[in-house]
């Protein structure tokens, strides 16, 4: 256990690390640097159509996987959230990276 004169010593050697180090130091946060000059965010959202390759990997999943999740011909609906969500992972990873499925050449192109 230390004693109260070691806890100060302590105390005072942490201090005098820390002006050593403060000139060294560069901490900076926005609202120093940039006050209030930075402007609203914007967001915009850009429609663009599918490539060739993405379209194709969306219709193969979609094909392969919403029989599996919808019931018998559509007669008797039954959703399994598991497999739903699963299905909406990969479709969104066939428009954004469709590179990352396996099996995708990415040095193949359809254009």
């Amino acid at each position: 256990a230390a004693t109260a004169g070691e806890a100060v010593a302590n105390a005072s050697l942490i201090e005098a690390a820390h002006a050593l180090l403060r000139p060294l130091m560069l901490r900076r946060l926005k609202a120093d640097v940039l006050g209030n000059e930075l402007p609203p965010k914007v967001e915009r959202q850009i429609t663009v159509p599918l490539s060739g390759l993405q379209r194709a990997i969306y219709s193969a999943l979609l094909r392969k996987d919403l029989s599996q999740i919808v019931g018998d011909g559509g007669a008797a609906i039954r959703l399994d959230h598991a497999r739903l969500n699963g299905l909406v992972m990969q479709l969104r990873k066939a428009c954004n990276h469709p590179y990352m499925i396996d099996g995708v050449d990415p040095f193949e192109t359809d254009e």
